[in-house]
């Protein structure tokens, strides 16, 4: 059994104490300087926001009193852009910003992005959307590939579907990097109609995420064609693209095809029988009358309720739905369709 002296666990915790004295001064010293940039930040603003709100919105001169000077001063200049541009919607001010950056900030992010501190390469790419800095994208292309990470490439995704419509098909759809739902629809979203369109029509060549989140980002759209797209992919050997199509139809309130549904309120899957109920709300019930009879005696309790209140959001669905409890024997079903006319009654 090894022993430990006295006077070595004494030298033990001197050594301790030390190293929690030195990391507790090292915190401090950077808090110092990040207070101290902060305060420098603000003396900037304040002493040219009237600068800035006359050069910006009022179309008055431009100062050199506004040219950032350090590290503090660009920090607050970013700040300020950056709430002009996510809080209004102003072309002539995004121009400005656009060329002040690329005059007075450029060689700022030129530097950040080279620099081996992975935070101020993201910032530096993030910049680039930001600001409209293009100029940028070749001195990023030609650095070291390995310096790189996953997250570089997906903002570097994002910056070629603004900038570089050509490469960013050729990077998305060759799946050399792929990403969550969430990063695809980050990316679809800043995407124009027609593009969206070009996407979907060639979806099998993508990345199981990216046609998951492509799916739901076209499905806010109101174009009729999207709609016929999203038609075709109901016969996708996929269940889940079946699914969020039908849950995108339904979304934007429009059936080009009601033959493609039928098959759906047979379906084995629940979750299909459930928003074929739902997409039925778009269909005249003369047409869907004999479907939603049979969901409504469905066996999973989601879809009788589903298409109990599907029926009742039409004229004559009160009396659909009362013809249904006096002629059907299905206990569960008739309570169900009971509960929805309470629940109609009520909202009356």
């Amino acid at each position: 059994m090894i022993s430990i002296t006295v006077e070595i666990l004494l030298w033990i915790i001197m050594v301790l104490l030390l190293v929690c004295f030195v990391c507790i001064v090292y915190i401090m010293m950077q808090r110092g300087r990040v207070d101290q940039q902060d305060r420098r930040a603000k003396r900037y603003l304040e002493k040219t926001k009237t600068l800035w709100e006359s050069y910006l919105l009022e179309d008055g001169f431009f100062s050199v009193v506004l040219i950032p000077r350090g590290k503090s001063e660009i920090v607050a200049v970013e700040s300020l852009f950056l709430s002009y541009i996510h809080n209004m919607y102003n072309e002539e001010v995004e121009e400005k910003v656009r060329e002040f950056s690329k005059k007075y900030l450029i060689k700022h992010y030129e530097k950040e992005l080279k620099d081996k501190n992975w935070g101020k390469r993201m910032n530096a790419l993030y910049k680039i959307i930001d600001f409209h800095l293009v100029e940028l994208v070749l001195i990023y292309e030609s650095l070291n590939r390995e310096m790189k990470t996953k997250e570089e490439q997906f903002v570097l995704l994002k910056i070629y579907s603004v900038f570089d419509k050509e490469k960013f098909f050729t990077i998305i759809f060759s799946n050399k990097y792929t990403f969550s739902e969430i990063e695809y629809k980050q990316i679809f979203s800043l995407l124009d109609e027609d593009i969206l369109l070009q996407l979907i029509e060639q979806i099998e060549e993508l990345h199981l995420n990216a046609q998951y989140a492509l799916i739901d980002t076209v499905s806010f759209k109101g174009n009729i064609e999207i709609i016929k797209m999203l038609e075709n992919l109901l016969t996708s050997s996929d269940s889940e693209i079946r699914i969020r199509s039908l849950k995108g139809i339904d979304k934007m309130g429009l059936v080009k095809n009601f033959e493609l549904y039928i098959p759906f309120v047979t379906s084995p899957l629940w979750e299909e029988r459930l928003m074929v109920a739902k997409v039925f709300l778009h269909v005249p019930l003369k047409f869907t009358y004999a479907y939603l009879m049979d969901l409504l005696e469905d066996t999973n309790w989601r879809v009788q309720t589903q298409a109990a209140n599907t029926i009742s959001e039409f004229p004559d669905g009160v009396q659909v739905l009362n013809e249904f409890i006096l002629t059907s024997v299905k206990e569960d079903a008739v309570k169900i369709a009971e509960e929805m006319l309470t629940k109609r009654f009520n909202l009356q």
